[in-house]
């Protein structure tokens, strides 16, 4: 089965401990139309290696995996989501409550499921990913790359364009300067917890950053879609 960078399921607590990841773990399962990682990879926190989580996981038959000590990108596609959660200019730096914490991840995770797209799969949505209808999708962009050099091969010197070639060409300078602002500009402070990775998900916890300035006139606890 492909990466398909696919949060599966997200929740957001004021602590952790065993029984919350174990209940979390149940719940993203469920959420994944019940069918259950072959492994799950996350740090070595108390939570994760707990009796709670260790029995549930090989009571369902689930691969465990941890990152080595001291060693920061053993979780590469966690830790790829943490970047553009991270780097997204709508994030603020501190939240209200746990209840906007929610809120905010709760339309975040949203658009990176089904809008984002991801560098790391082709450009597709991890949710066209996960669902497969990015089989599709591809071989469309294929006709479409195709078409394009039969009509106008002396544009490409009779190579079949690359996407990203085609697009460059295509997209006017203001398509280029539109922007989403769940997109660009380093920022700090939250994880995602659950996502898919290879055969398996990578779990990580939340953790508060500084304070930050609203973005574009917006307040720092609302996030704003395009």
């Amino acid at each position: 089965m492909p990466i398909s960078r696919k949060v599966i399921w997200w929740e957001i607590w004021p602590t952790e401990n065993g029984a919350l990841a174990k209940e979390f773990i149940e719940r993203a399962i469920e959420g994944n139309g019940g069918i259950a990682p072959d492994a799950i990879h996350a740090d070595r926190g108390t939570s994760m290696t707990s009796n709670t989580v260790t029995g549930l996981l090989a009571q369902l038959g689930i691969d465990q995996s941890y990152s080595r000590p001291r060693v920061s990108n053993d979780n590469p596609y966690s830790e790829a989501q943490f970047k553009t959660l991270k780097y997204c200019p709508a994030f603020p730096g501190r939240f209200g409550s746990i209840e906007d914490t929610r809120i905010f991840c709760e339309q975040f995770f949203d658009y990176y499921n089904n809008e984002h797209r991801h560098s790391g799969i082709a450009m597709h949505t991890p949710a066209s990913v996960h669902d497969g209808t990015a089989v599709k999708i591809h071989a469309q962009r294929i006709a479409t790359l195709n078409a394009a050099l039969l009509a106008r091969p002396e544009r490409f010197r009779g190579q079949r364009p690359t996407r990203r070639r085609c697009l460059r060409m295509l997209l006017s300078p203001r398509d280029q300067a539109d922007h989403n602002p769940f997109e660009a500009q380093p920022i700090r402070h939250a994880r995602p917890v659950a996502s898919e990775g290879r055969g398996g998900w990578g779990a990580l916890g939340m953790k508060p950053g500084p304070t930050r300035r609203p973005v574009d006139g917006h307040p720092p606890n609302v996030c704003r879609s395009a």
